[in-house]
This record gives C-alpha cells, sequence and structure tokens, in this order.
C-alpha cells in the first residue's frame, strides 16, 4: 500500500523512516480520511516494542507517515537466514510480540497483519512491531462490503478467513503461526493460491510441530498447538495469558538446559510373569505289597484274580514336563508367526479411480482406506490426489493405506459486480476464487466513473475455480468533444471570442518577444487537430511586439579532460525564452568555440557536460 523512504528529521536530527502511499490509495478520500484516523490511533502506542509513529500528514496528493527508523532487519529475513530458530531464541521474540499486542489490545487496537515481514529485529536483539491499526483502516475503507481477507494468507486466522470480524484472539493465531515458522523454518499451511491457503486455515489440522523438528519441547508443542485453535474460544484468552506460558516454558529451558535431541522413550510397564511350578517326583515308601489273597480251597487256580502294578511318579512327571514343552514351543511358534508378518512394498496409487487403488492394493495384500475428499482443479472426481503412506514404503501385509480421493474441478458462484469499483471487484473475485479477465472502458449515463456496467459470465453463474470475468467500466456520462483549431497566427482577441463560441475557454497566456506583430498568437495546448471535452482551457503564447535589438559573443569553452566521451549541451535564456543552441557529443579535452546570438540586455549561458550544468555564465549587451 506504500512505498518507504529512509529519511533524515532536520529538526530533531535522526534518522527517520517516510511511508508515502501509492496512488490508488492517495485518490480515495473515504480512505484517507480511516486512515488519518488510525494512524492517528497508532500513533498514541507508545511501547518498546512497537515502532513509533511520529507523523501523520500530506503535501499536496502526496499522503505519509514519518516513523521510527529501525536499524536491522525484519523477522522474515532472520528465519530465512538460517531456517529453524533456536528454542529460545524463537520463544523470546514471541514474548516481545506478545508484550507489543497486549499494549495495544489495552488500546482497542487490533494489529490485523501480524506475519514476520512486519516485525522488525534491531541490531540488539529488540523486537519492533510495526504497522499497527494500518490493516484495519484498509479493511474498512476499501474491503468491508466484499468480505475480503486481509493480510497476508499465511498468517491469516480462521474468522478473518472466512470473512468474520478480527479481535484480539485473531492476533494470537497470528502469533502461532509466526512462532510455528520460527521453531520448524517452514509455515503450517501450503496451497498453490492464495484461496486454497485460507481454506486450510478453517478446515486442516496443523501438523505438530514436533512431527517436523524433535528438538521443540512439548510444552512448547503445547502452546503453539493452543495458539492455532480454530475455535477462538480454545485459543489464548489474551496476550498476557500466552505470555505467562511462554515464561513458563522459557523458565524451564533454562534451568534444564538444551533440550533432548529426541523425545524421552516412555518404558512400558514391567511385566511379572508366573513361573509355573516344577513337578516334583514323590519317592515310593518302601511299604512291600501286600499279599495277594489266598485263594478259597477248591477253587480253579485260572480263576485268581492279577493284580497291577502301581505307575512310577518319574513317567508322570515326565508326561507333565513335555505336556509344557509342546505348549513353550506353540506359543513361541505363536509370537514368532504375529512378529514376522510378510511384508509388501507400498505401490503408487495417486491418478487411479477408487475401484483401481482398491485392486492394485488387494493384489499386495494391502486394503484401501478413504481418509478424505478434497475438491482439485486438475484431478478428475472420484480420482486418488494423493496417499498417506508414500510409494516405496515397506508396511506389514494387511495394512490399510489412507487414500485421499478428489470431488472433482473446485467451483465456485460468480459474483454480482455491477456498480463496484474495480478494486471491489477484484477483491470480491479473489475471495470467491475468481480473477478478473479482460476491463474494457466505456460512456454510460447512469453509473458513475468507475464502475462496474456489465459482466461475463453472468453473476450466479457456477463456473470453475480461477475463471476470469470480464468486465466494462463505466467512463462516466458520455461528454460533446470539440477539435481544436489551429489559433496560430491570429490576433488573441479574436481568439478569446472563437474559444466562447466552441464552448471552451481561454487558459493560462503567456507574453513573449517575437518578430511577429503584437498581439499575435505564436502557440497554443492543447495543438490544432485535438480532440476534447467541452468548458477545456486552452493555454496561449502571445507576441509582445518586435524583439529588442539582437546581440552577439563569441564562447569558447574545453571538454573537461579524462572523459572518453561527453555529451555537451548549450541552453540559452534570453527575452524571448529558452532554447537548446549547441547540443553535441565530444571527446574529453576538446575546445568548443561558438558565437552565441541573443535578444534583451542580458541573457543567461548554461554550458552542460553529460545532463550536469558545468558553466554558467550572464551575457551583458554592450551599451
Amino acid at each position: 500500500m506504500a512505498l518507504v523512504y529512509r529519511a533524515h528529521d532536520l529538526v530533531l536530527n535522526r534518522p527517520v523512516a517516510v511511508k508515502v502511499l501509492r496512488p490508488q490509495f492517495a485518490s480515495d478520500e473515504d480512505f484517507l480520511r480511516r486512515f488519518r484516523r488510525e494512524a492517528q490511533a497508532a500513533a498514541s502506542l507508545s511501547h518498546p516494542n512497537i515502532v513509533g509513529v511520529y507523523d501523520v500528514g500530506s503535501d499536496g496528493e502526496t499522503h505519509y507517515m514519518v516513523m521510527e527508523f529501525i536499524d536491522g532487519i525484519t523477522l522474515k529475513e532472520r528465519i530465512q537466514q538460517g531456517r529453524a530458530l533456536p528454542v529460545g531464541e524463537a520463544l523470546d521474540i514471541a514474548y516481545q510480540i506478545c508484550e507489543a499486542l497486549e499494549h495495544a489490545h489495552q488500546n482497542r487496537i487490533i494489529h490485523r497483519d501480524i506475519k514476520p515481514h512486519n516485525i522488525m529485529l534491531t541490531r540488539n536483539g529488540r523486537v519492533k512491531v510495526t504497522d499497527f491499526g494500518i490493516a484495519r483502516a484498509v479493511t474498512s475503507a476499501t474491503l468491508t462490503h466484499t468480505g475480503a481477507i486481509l493480510g497476508s494468507v499465511h498468517y491469516v486466522s480462521p474468522e478473518q478467513a472466512k470473512g468474520g470480524l478480527a479481535g484480539a484472539k485473531s492476533d494470537l493465531y497470528s502469533v502461532g503461526v509466526v512462532l510455528y515458522e520460527m521453531l520448524t523454518g517452514t509455515l503450517p499451511f501450503h496451497g498453490e493460491t492464495a484461496v486454497t491457503i485460507a481454506l486450510k486455515h478453517v478446515d486442516e489440522r496443523v501438523i505438530p510441530p514436533r512431527s517436523v523438528n524433535l528438538t521443540i519441547p512439548l510444552d512448547v508443542e503445547r502452546l503453539v498447538m493452543r495458539a492455532l485453535e480454530k475455535d477462538a474460544m480454545a485459543r489464548y484468552a489474551s496476550a498476557a495469558d500466552m505470555m505467562a506460558d511462554i515464561g513458563r516454558c522459557l523458565a524451564r529451558l533454562r534451568s534444564s538446559g538444551p533440550a533432548p535431541a529426541t523425545p524421552p522413550v516412555a518404558l512400558p510397564p514391567r511385566r511379572v510373569e508366573k513361573t509355573a511350578s516344577r513337578p516334583t517326583v514323590a519317592r515310593a515308601r518302601a511299604h512291600p505289597e501286600p499279599p495277594a489273597p489266598r485263594p478259597p480251597q477248591g477253587a480253579d487256580k485260572e480263576e485268581v484274580p492279577v493284580v497291577r502294578r502301581r505307575r512310577s511318579p518319574y513317567v508322570r512327571a515326565l508326561q507333565v514336563l513335555l505336556v509344557l514343552l509342546a505348549l513353550m514351543a506353540g506359543g513361541i511358534y505363536l509370537i514368532w508367526d504375529w512378529l514376522h508378518v510378510p511384508t509388501v512394498e507400498v505401490p503408487s496409487v495417486v491418478g487411479m479411480t477408487y475401484l483401481e487403488a482398491q485392486e492394485v492394493l488387494r493384489e499386495r495384500g494391502l486394503t484401501a482406506e478413504q481418509v478424505a475428499n478434497r475438491a482439485h482443479p486438475e484431478v478428475p472426481a472420484n480420482h486418488i490426489i494423493e496417499q498417506v503412506q508414500l510409494p516405496g514404503t515397506i508396511v506389514r501385509r494387511g495394512r490399510a493405506i489412507g487414500l485421499v480421493v478428489s470431488l472433482g474441478q473446485p467451483t465456485a458462484v460468480v459474483p454480482d459486480l455491477t456498480r463496484l469499483s474495480e478494486r471491489e471487484a477484484d477483491i470480491q473475485l479473489i475471495n470467491s476464487g475468481l480473477a478478473m479477465g479482460g476491463i474494457a472502458y466505456e460512456y454510460h449515463a447512469e453509473i458513475p466513473e468507475g464502475g462496474i456496467i456489465s459482466q461475463s459470465p453472468r453473476p450466479g453463474t457456477r463456473v470453475a475455480t480461477g475463471t476470469l470475468v470480464d468486465v466494462r467500466v463505466s467512463r462516466g456520462p458520455a461528454v460533446p468533444l470539440v477539435v481544436i483549431p489551429d489559433f496560430r497566427g491570429q490576433q488573441l482577441e479574436g481568439v478569446l471570442a472563437q474559444l466562447a463560441g466552441l464552448h471552451l475557454r481561454g487558459g493560462t497566456l503567456h507574453q513573449q518577444s517575437s518578430e511577429q506583430p503584437a498581439g499575435v498568437v505564436l502557440r497554443q495546448l492543447p495543438e490544432p487537430g485535438h480532440q476534447v471535452p467541452r468548458d477545456t482551457a486552452v493555454e496561449l503564447w502571445y507576441s509582445r511586439g518586435t524583439p529588442e535589438p539582437r546581440h552577439e559573443q563569441v564562447v569558447t569553452f574545453t571538454v573537461p579532460a579524462g572523459l572518453p566521451t561527453a555529451m555537451v549541451e548549450w541552453v540559452l535564456a534570453d527575452a524571448t525564452g529558452m532554447s537548446v543552441i549547441y547540443r553535441q557529443s565530444h571527446a574529453g579535452g576538446r575546445e568548443i568555440t561558438r558565437t552565441v546570438r541573443w535578444h534583451g540586455a542580458t541573457a543567461r549561458l548554461r554550458i552542460l557536460v553529460n545532463d550536469e550544468v558545468h558553466v554558467e555564465r550572464m551575457l551583458v549587451a554592450p551599451r
């Protein structure tokens, strides 16, 4: 929105930064009114972590802010120097940002555009947040009626991405994104377009920072994830609350020394195994076997029953041992079989239909799992956009492979741009996922200058995102044009009378010496033949009469030595005006002699070398 210059304050003898608004903003009176009000509110902030605003003003059509000059670099440049920052340094920077925000929020000023580009780091390590209140001026003045997303889309809060109101918690979300970037060296969301990234802020969950950088302590990760909650109510209640957590993390970090390279491994609970009691072999007592009963007299000897001997305890123990060994062998086999499931290599299924992907995975002994659906500008509906387990990964047979399935090309409804300005229409289209196409200008009796007359495609049409929308812009009511006649050589009085009859008016009049009679028109602007609207002012140059006697003088000039070639130009200002009487390229050391002729009692001669005045001489007519 502005160009920034380094300048010097002549009154207080100090360097300052001067931010000059670009012309497209400077021509919008509504914006300028809000800009001054917000800039003056920002100037009321006085805090060591906020860049001071010294003055807000204008010089003609140029509107500017005078701000504190910071001798340092932006946080974005610091991140780009070394990728991820040390945890302690990142927390310290975040703490100072929160200090600045706490002071601003207490004064009811929301930043709305916190990002590393708006955060300066001085040479002594001080954090300076800049551009307070300016985002609100842009929103109120130019974007309110369009619900546009303000600020860099990588750092915007979900509520801002949805076009809602931004509050103090929106700033804290942006601080969470900045802290995430400092700790990991990357941003939480990426995408091909600003709209894609904004939607990810609304819908997608942030990848935990420890998944990117294992050196981040767990409590620091919790701090970042809380700041990045989609629901504003789940975030920190204020910048002071977030500062308190950052302070606790810093204290723990400093007391425990550098964070471990890997997170501690949680040991499983000790398992108490029940040991099977060893079978005991009972020794047989030395009891004699009872004698067999004597058969009754007269009985047959073959019918006497045979008594069987008791089984040995040693045999029984051996049998139990064999059963236990068999059970142990079976258990070992089962565990071995469970631990040694065959592995397979994950194939690539990106670009296939979901059914094709299922078949390819089934052939490898894998299964398909649809984990998400997403619109895609190039991948057709029901085709695979990406897979969670990358091709070439080795996994166990039977593993489910996560797939993201396309919903087809995303579409958008063309908004109604009628009567909006070009800037408002452009923002409305960006918010809808579309873009401005061709622009044609024409006169219109009803729609004011700069307003949209019509558009193609028409409002309400559903088209693919990224579609270009052509518009016709009003030049305002048509104005009758007048062809400028050639007034040169005519008397001034007659020319002025003609202008009134042509619905034109006389502009600035210039008198100069000429050989033409007094009052004769010598030159005009606009030039003859030009078409201009009615009531255009015509500027005229006319003769004051016979010029004064002409004088002459010989002038010699030597081109400075040491220059290989130089453009030498002689400019003469006399009673007839200013003119270039000599212009030519010469080598250094060359001597040039010319006879200079002029009108009037005196004349001024300037000799320029390579567009810089080298000699300035006053020529005086002899008495």
